[in-house]
Parts: structure tokens; C-alpha cells; sequence
């Protein structure tokens, strides 16, 4: 087996040429070089690969005729499906629109109930810092305001009524255990 070590004519780098192949770019410099003298394999590839490409040709041909037809075929059942039942057709549909519609309407309230929970959720534990930090006023303030509103359900509005009752009397508590706390030593506590 002889091996000849081959350079690019334009950069003179080291090529890598395949048995059977006539035309090959140089992987260094991108120059296309063309073999004088065709092998018998070269010949042969060559021919293979005409096969292949008229092989690929029919096929795509093939396939585009075969598209053509299932097209027709499917036109033809939509017409006739438009002739026969646009009536039917039009009544499916509406139902599907007020079901999806139905759909993201419950949807949207629901996800806005979820939001407006989440919300005062936030509020109630803001109001227990207020407490912790002795800042009842601000608590108060914060407890009266917490109403739930979105009509979602009225058990859910009635545990929000019953939240707001339990922070409004935890925070008079709080109060009142603090200036009793604060009471025990002062100035007034003298005259008692």
C-alpha cells in the first residue's frame, strides 16, 4: 500500500484526501482542488451519488403528490362537511366558547380570591409585628381594614370577619396587659 503525503498548492498545507473522491477542499485554507486522473472508485462514487440524488428527487416528488392528495381529500370532507352541518357545527363551537369562557371566568375570580387572601394574609402578619413592637394604634388601624371582598365564598368572608375580630381583641389585650405593665410603678399609681 503506497502512501503520498499531498500539499495545499495555495498555503502548502498537509491534506487528507479519501480514496475515491476526485474534488476536496483543503481543511486549512478552504482551496477546492480537482484530481486530474479519476479512479475507478471515483468513477463509481460518482455514479452512486447521482443514484442517490435522482433517488431523493423521486421521493420528495413522491411525497409532494402524496400531499396533494390527502390536501384534496381534505377539502373535499371540509366542504362537505360545511354543506351538511354548518348549523351543528355553529352550535358546537358557541358551547365550546361559553365553556371556556365560563372557564376563565371562574378561573380569574379564583386566582383573584387566592391574591386577596395572600394580601391580607400579609396585612394580619404585619399586624402581629405591630403588636410584638408595642405600636397598637398602627395595629388597629390595620385590623379594621381587613375585609375580604371578592365574593368567592362567604365562608371565606366569614373567616376573614372572624380574623379581624380575634386581631381587634388580641390587640386590646395586648394594650391593656401593657399599660398594666406600665401603670405598676408610675406617678399614679400613688394616689390609688
Amino acid at each position: 500500500m503506497k502512501v503520498h503525503t499531498l500539499k495545499c498548492i495555495n498555503c502548502d498545507g498537509a491534506l487528507e484526501i479519501e480514496d475515491g473522491i476526485d474534488t476536496f477542499f483543503c481543511k486549512y485554507c478552504g482551496h477546492k482542488m480537482i484530481l486530474e486522473e479519476l479512479s475507478k472508485a471515483s468513477i463509481n462514487a460518482k455514479v452512486q451519488m447521482k443514484i442517490m440524488e435522482h433517488q431523493e428527487r423521486m421521493r420528495d416528488k413522491q411525497y409532494e403528490q402524496e400531499r396533494y392528495k390527502f390536501d384534496k381529500k381534505e377539502q373535499y370532507k371540509i366542504k362537505k362537511i360545511n354543506r351538511k352541518s354548518r348549523s351543528s357545527l355553529f352550535s358546537i363551537l358557541a358551547c365550546v366558547v361559553v365553556l371556556i369562557w365560563s372557564f376563565s371566568y371562574f378561573n380569574s375570580v379564583e386566582k383573584k380570591s387566592i391574591k386577596e387572601e395572600q394580601q391580607l394574609q400579609a396585612t394580619v402578619d404585619e399586624i402581629m409585628k405591630d403588636i410584638d413592637n408595642g405600636d397598637y394604634d398602627k395595629a388597629y388601624i390595620k385590623a379594621k381594614s381587613l375585609h375580604y371582598t371578592s365574593n368567592w365564598s362567604s365562608e371565606v368572608e366569614d373567616k376573614w370577619d372572624n380574623t379581624r375580630k380575634a386581631l381587634i381583641e388580641k390587640i386590646e389585650q395586648a394594650e391593656k396587659q401593657s399599660s398594666d405593665n406600665n401603670d405598676g410603678g408610675g406617678f399614679f399609681n400613688w394616689f390609688k
